[in-house]
């Protein structure tokens, strides 16, 4: 074999590189600038929709707190009685013409939440 053939082996047998053209694997940078706008896009059509859920688990804490200092308030009040102040109470009911008569206390809660005050009075035999 001669000098010639050799190289001609050699040219079959490795691929061409074209040093002027450009890959065709992956993504430009125009096709990634647009998809990460599309993502943006998105995003800010959903961040009312977790702001919401946010402030709807939030509230529903504060919710559950002050519920839960209102029943200590009570609890605290009923161990408070003193049995001998027992007396007869009326009590009232709307459709109902005569108030119902009952021997027993009257507890009374207040009750704070979000600014706003206000007071339950409970019956107690």
């Amino acid at each position: 074999m001669c000098g010639g053939d050799h190289k001609m082996i050699s040219v079959l047998l490795l691929p061409k590189r074209n040093r002027g053209a450009s890959s065709t694997k992956g993504f430009t940078l125009v096709e990634v600038i647009v998809a990460i706008v599309i993502l943006l896009i998105l995003a800010t059509a959903f961040i009312p929709l977790i702001n919401q859920g946010f402030g709807a688990i939030f509230r529903a804490g504060r919710v559950a707190q002050a519920l839960q200092e209102a029943e200590t308030q009570l609890a605290e009040a009923r161990t408070s009685i003193d049995p001998d102040e027992a007396g007869e109470r009326s009590i009232s009911f709307s459709g109902v013409p005569d108030p119902v008569k009952a021997d027993g206390h009257e507890l009374e809660v207040d009750l704070h939440f979000e600014g706003e005050s206000s007071s339950i009075t409970f019956f107690s035999p």
